[in-house]
């Protein structure tokens, strides 16, 4: 006789059919019929409601951090430097099917975090996705090592568009002399007929510097940073 496992009648949400190939033996069915076990659907998206400061604060059981008083612009400029320096390398996130995909890559600033270099292959994943979807992030952060405490490190967010830049540009050649001056071992990557340098042409900027230290930038005003605060939008 085939039994079916007592769920609540709000967790009955879907059936599975087993494949034929994967029943059990018969001695097992006998206990379970597992070609109508009835399995609670997984949710693909949490409702988090719109939450207000007040009612984030009550679902997390905790009250925000207090906020820190704005650095001045020139000290914030220079921590921005000091960033873009000892990091070479960042992090591209392009659009997947919709959905956020991150990679690894070095990266060359122009004159300020409103312009930034990459030398792509169209082999990758990231860059079939800018064919598509031109739509891009650019994530830099402060080295990780032991006795730093991860949640405080420096890091830079920058977003905006993408394109290729062609060889025949006129600033493609003191663009690639700047990045082999940066990363010497990409040499050989500019014989390669799949890679390309790609512009990033960047319309704002997400800076943190610590707690309760996050400033925002626009590429109209890229050294001009100003202090995010929860009372204003992000």
């Amino acid at each position: 006789m085939s039994h079916r496992l007592p769920l609540p009648s709000s967790r009955r949400r879907s059936t599975v059919q087993l494949p034929s190939h994967l029943s059990l033996p018969g001695h097992v069915r006998q206990r379970v019929d597992c070609s109508t076990l009835q399995i609670p659907a997984v949710p693909t998206s949490l409702d988090t409601g719109q939450l207000s400061p007040a009612r984030y604060n009550a679902a997390s059981g905790g009250e925000s951090m207090p906020m820190q008083d704005s650095k001045p612009n020139e000290e914030i400029q220079a921590a921005y430097e000091h960033l873009i320096t000892g990091a070479r390398t960042g992090v591209l996130l392009t659009l997947r099917n919709g959905h956020p995909f991150g990679s690894h890559v070095p990266y060359l600033l122009g004159a300020d975090w409103s312009c930034a270099y990459l030398h792509l292959s169209r082999l990758a994943l990231h860059t079939q996705h800018l064919l598509e979807d031109f739509r891009v992030s650019l994530f830099i952060a402060e080295p990780d090592e032991p006795g730093k405490n991860p949640l405080a490190l420096q890091r830079l967010n920058v977003q905006g568009t993408a394109r290729i830049l062609p060889v025949d540009h006129e600033s493609y050649e003191s663009v690639k002399q700047r990045y082999l001056a940066k990363f010497p071992q990409s040499k050989m990557m500019f014989g390669f007929g799949d890679f390309a340098l790609w512009e990033l042409r960047m319309r704002d900027a997400h800076l943190v510097l610590g707690f309760g230290q996050a400033y925002q930038a626009s590429a109209a005003s890229p050294t001009q940073w100003h202090h995010q605060t929860p009372d204003k939008k992000a």
